[in-house]
């Protein structure tokens, strides 16, 4: 028997309390007590697809914070969003670090072309345009970089990104093209673990950098759709010496989300930038390297030397 302290008689509030258990509720169950209308799942699952974490966690009420299965568990980018968060009511101040941007070129009409802005380990912001040529992506590039020291660009140099790189180049910009399919020597931060492709590599390495057990410093900005896109990806391991990780293709992604993951991956992009600077690409299908650009040749590409240093500015 539970008694109140203040009279000795028996609490029924309290008593009730002992027969109470939690029961998860189902999305019909949701909707039909009005907590939410069935059109705002729908709408949540056109935005975030609905094998996403997000939609688990936010809709069905299963959570997958640390689906074994995901390249990056959505608490690990939950943390980095709200470490953005304290960058933010700091005042946005100055961060240390290598400016570059990930662009991300639309690859068809219902596609966006994702700028990412990042500053050392800071995702300052993504900026995200709809139906645009590739020449006005190219002048959007070449305006971002300006005229800052170290300053560079990573854009997917697959299908109609082929032109943004070149025109870049052509204008004696700053800018590495990213191949995902291409192959790499990376490994893993222990080095026990390669990767079959640039794709993979560049999203393990992004993987590392949220991965708390390694004090994780890395910052990105509050995107429902970015935390989809990084959330949804899967891995799995290929024999080979040594074996490999193979992070889930991009053709796979899509039809699973229902769209393109353009904001993720202009971000493994930009944070991909110094291992594109450092090591040398292997074309897939056997295709020569061709006469490097001279802005290929200023930014080290594909020699051994990184990125030239960049005094410390402000994020943009």
């Amino acid at each position: 028997m539970i008694t109140d302290r203040r009279t000795g008689r028996p609490d029924i509030g309290l008593a009730r309390l002992e027969d109470w258990h939690a029961r998860h509720v189902t999305l019909e169950e949701a909707v039909a007590a009005g907590r939410i209308s069935a059109d705002w799942a729908e709408q949540r699952a056109r935005q975030w697809g609905r094998d996403s974490a997000m939609y688990a966690n936010r809709v069905l009420g299963d959570f997958h914070a640390s689906d074994e299965d995901s390249v990056i568990p959505l608490s690990w980018v939950e943390a980095a969003i709200e470490r953005w968060h304290e960058w933010d009511q700091a005042d946005r101040p100055e961060v240390d670090g290598r400016r570059v941007l990930g662009v991300d070129v639309a690859r068809s009409g219902g596609d966006s072309t994702v700028l990412c802005h990042r500053c050392g380990l800071l995702v300052a912001r993504l900026e995200t345009h709809d139906r645009e040529d590739t020449m006005h992506t190219t002048a959007r590039a070449q305006a971002a970089l300006g005229e800052e020291d170290g300053a560079a660009a990573v854009v997917d140099s697959i299908g109609v990104g082929g032109g943004v790189v070149d025109r870049l180049r052509e204008l004696g910009a700053p800018v590495l093209a990213y191949t995902g399919a291409a192959g790499t020597k990376l490994r893993t931060r222990d080095r026990e673990w390669g990767f079959v492709n640039v794709r993979s590599a560049a999203y393990w390495k992004l993987r590392e950098l949220l991965d708390p057990a390694f004090g994780a410093e890395l910052a990105l900005p509050s995107d429902d759709l970015l935390a989809a896109d990084l959330t949804t990806p899967t891995w799995d391991i290929t024999t080979g010496v040594p074996p490999q990780i193979k992070v889930e293709p991009k053709d796979d992604v899509i039809a699973r989300l229902g769209r393109s993951p353009d904001r993720g991956d202009s971000v493994a992009m930009s944070l991909f930038a110094d291992h594109l600077a450092a090591t040398k690409l292997h074309a897939p299908g056997g295709q020569r390297q061709t006469r490097p650009s001279k802005a290929a040749t200023r930014y080290g590409r594909p020699t051994t030397q990184g990125l030239p240093h960049m005094k410390s500015g402000p994020a943009r």
